[in-house]
């Protein structure tokens, strides 16, 4: 059974994760946590942390205003010249299909190595890649559901509906503008009535919410998929 929480920054995936492990895990339940966009050879990782500032200032060229927050007049002057416009959008949509496949294989290897566990719960999942490539690099993504079907998609998938203004309300450190979170909020909105086709989604209205009353809401909805436990 693959569980997984997807939804805007801040808005309770990884507490909720924590939680729900650490529930199963008390109840003697095989259960594995990952994270999506998290690599599992340390070597990659410890590559991928070294190259962040590059690849940070890369993104702020390619991506939407506000996405990518850094405090540079040289790359602004360059995103903004007339030039970078006309070239941006040729190399967008490779940029964003190698961004997919290289999601998808982290995807597929995921779910081969943790999907025999008896529970497998993810922070994030194939979805996130896809509205991360369409919301920063602002393009369409043809094909959407030979992505969605060829991605191993959750059994169960819980997405915590927050406002965009509340993510960037809550970051810490502030990484992005409230205008791109607003848009990314409108991007996952947009997609998850196609994810919902491979998933059985749910949308839970967390703004306002404490942790309690959304942990309580998670084991509910869990309760009534999967009668043969508790999680309590």
């Amino acid at each position: 059974m693959k569980i997984c929480f997807i939804g805007l920054d801040g808005s309770g995936k990884s507490t909720q994760s924590n939680i729900l492990v650490s529930a199963l895990e008390n109840k003697n339940h095989d259960v594995i946590y990952r994270h999506q966009f998290r690599y599992e050879s340390d070597s990659v990782m410890t590559a991928k942390d070294k190259l962040r500032p590059v690849i940070k200032r890369m993104q702020y060229l390619m991506c939407i205003p506000g996405s990518v927050l850094i405090d540079s007049v040289i790359l602004r002057i360059i995103r903004d010249s007339i030039v970078w416009r006309l070239i941006r959008p040729l190399i967008s949509y490779p940029i964003g299909i190698m961004v997919l496949i290289s999601g998808l294989i982290k995807s597929r290897g995921k779910s081969k190595l943790y999907g025999g566990h008896d529970f497998f719960v993810m922070d994030r999942c194939f979805l996130d890649e896809l509205a991360r490539v369409e919301w920063k690099l602002k393009i369409r993504i043809p094909f959407k559901s030979l992505w969605f079907r060829y991605a191993p998609a959750p059994d169960i998938t819980f997405y915590f509906d927050i406002p965009g203004v509340t993510s960037w309300e809550r970051m810490d450190p502030v990484d992005t503008g409230k205008e791109a979170m607003v848009e990314k909020e409108k991007t996952y909105k947009r997609l998850i009535p196609d994810y919902a086709v491979f998933t059985d989604m749910n949308v839970l209205d967390t703004n306002g919410f404490g942790i309690d009353e959304v942990t309580k809401a998670v084991f509910t909805h869990l309760r009534n998929k999967i009668k043969s436990f508790e999680l309590t």
